[in-house]
């Protein structure tokens, strides 16, 4: 049982000044409140502060006070009633998920940091949170028009472009390598890495991109909120954010980019549309991850590798927006109190987050059958089921609980699939052992995965 279609719970807020109107909808139903937050505020600007400084100090406490402020605001009177009942579709599975999608039109109110929103009753972060996958949207017609169409066939061609760092303060390699052992360990030509490296100009780039009918590009350097950096005449050029949606604008193959760079999600004051990122928006792309904060190298290295992870081989391999989540989840997992895991943002202009799986059929496809002797071993897993069931996680920090929740549900998972799996072990060569045999390893790997942050995080071996 995969839990990959997702159910929109959108809200939309207008308006020019505070109080803003705010609108949501849910599966038919809809309410309306009023929202009085923005980043003008004085509050705001030291929220701000300290989820940018909690890449160098941790500050939880911080994490939780902002996330929580903005929980309380959105979330009151007849928009909090409807948000109570999506939760419990969710909570007694009536759905598989909640795709929280935020319309923020006011720039005062998109410039919040939304990927910081808590749960202050159940202590859940709705961006690593499992189950609420939150992305921004842009609707309006007037500033983007017709997204491109999402879906590719596999290899997804991936652009992987890394301008030479003058500073010397980037480890491209690691990030590079740690993308190529999830294709390794997949072991299936689901991606097809492109590398453009050394002193380039951004025109440069999108005649790489163009020769690779890339489907993707994913961006390892250095940024601001006004632009990336480049090379010119052999020198450091900064390239604003007009010039690169002019570049993948002309590139109509790209669907998807991750700017995994410092402010690339950041807009310039409370200009509309001024970021990296939203402006390869207008430029038609479906899906745009970019940073809103400065982001050290090393969680940038280990939100691409756990990002790529999930979307290749993860319980729904293909979701761009489940992907996300994960990586999110993950960062949250090695240090609550480091905002690292809020400063990716996804933008989707789409009903879901289907980008890389294949318009030829499921997710399952995916995955080649195995050879009729590779029987899974059934008393094996369950022993190991059982070992990694007398895990103690009652001893983590409140922090940790929506990793004890996402453990127990993959636990869940892992115990209903063996028995299915158990159950088809009289056909191994048949197509329906196979996929239930490579969904039940791919939730294996998803708790190995789980297993090592929390060893990492708490220090325990």
């Amino acid at each position: 049982m995969t839990a990959c279609n997702l159910v929109n719970f959108d809200v939309t807020i207008q308006g020019e000044q505070p109080p803003y109107p705010v609108h949501v909808a849910y599966q038919g139903h809809t309410a309306t409140g009023e929202f009085g937050e923005d980043s003008t505020q004085e509050l705001w600007r030291s929220h701000q502060r300290s989820l940018e400084q909690s890449a160098y100090v941790p500050d939880a406490t911080g994490i939780v006070a902002a996330g929580s402020r903005l929980y309380h605001a959105l979330l009151r009177s007849r928009v909090r009633d409807l948000w109570i009942r999506a939760r419990a579709d969710l909570e007694q599975e009536r759905v598989d998920g909640l795709r929280l999608r935020l319309a923020l039109h006011p720039p005062a109110v998109a410039a919040l940091p939304w990927e910081s929103l808590y749960d202050p009753d159940r202590n859940v972060p709705f961006a690593a949170g499992a189950g609420t996958p939150l992305v921004r949207v842009e609707p309006l017609y007037a500033h983007v028009g017709p997204a491109r169409r999402l879906r590719v066939t596999l290899p997804a061609k991936v652009l992987i472009a890394v301008p030479d760092d003058p500073d010397e303060l980037i480890d491209p390699d690691r990030e590079i390598a740690g993308i190529r052992q999830v294709m390794q360990e997949i072991g299936g030509d689901y991606l097809e890495l492109h590398e453009l490296r050394g002193r380039f100009s951004v025109v440069q780039m999108r005649a790489k991109l163009h020769e690779a009918r890339a489907d993707a590009l994913h961006f390892v350097g250095h940024g601001t909120a006004e632009g990336l950096q480049f090379w010119r005449n052999d020198r450091p050029a900064p390239a604003p954010a007009a010039s690169l949606r002019a570049t993948v604008a002309r590139v109509r193959s790209v669907k998807f980019a991750l700017l995994n760079t410092c402010l690339s999600g950041r807009s310039v004051g409370l200009t509309p549309f001024s970021s990296v990122g939203a402006q390869l928006l207008q430029a038609g792309l479906p899906a745009v991850v970019a940073m809103q904060y400065p982001i050290r190298d090393d969680a940038a290295i280990d939100f691409a590798h756990f990002f790529y992870e999930e979307l290749l081989c993860g319980a729904c391999p293909g979701a761009i927006d489940l992907a996300v989540d994960a990586a999110r989840s993950s960062l949250y997992a090695l240090n609550p109190g480091d905002f690292s895991y809020g400063t990716p943002m996804l933008w989707l202009n789409a009903e879901d987050g289907c980008v890389f799986v294949p318009s030829g059929g499921p997710a399952s496809e995916l995955h080649e059958a195995p050879p009729a002797y590779a029987i899974l071993d059934i008393g094996a897993e369950s022993r190991w089921l059982d070992e990694m069931e007398a895990i103690d996680l009652h001893s983590l920090p409140v922090e940790y609980g929506v990793i004890r929740s996402k453990w127990q549900h993959l636990l869940d998972e892992l115990r209903y699939l063996l028995h299915q799996v158990r159950a088809l072990a009289g056909q191994p060569a048949a197509a329906a052992y196979a996929a239930k045999l490579a969904e039940y390893k791919r939730y294996k790997a998803s708790l190995l995965r789980l297993q090592r942050l929390l060893d990492e995080a708490t220090g325990r071996r």
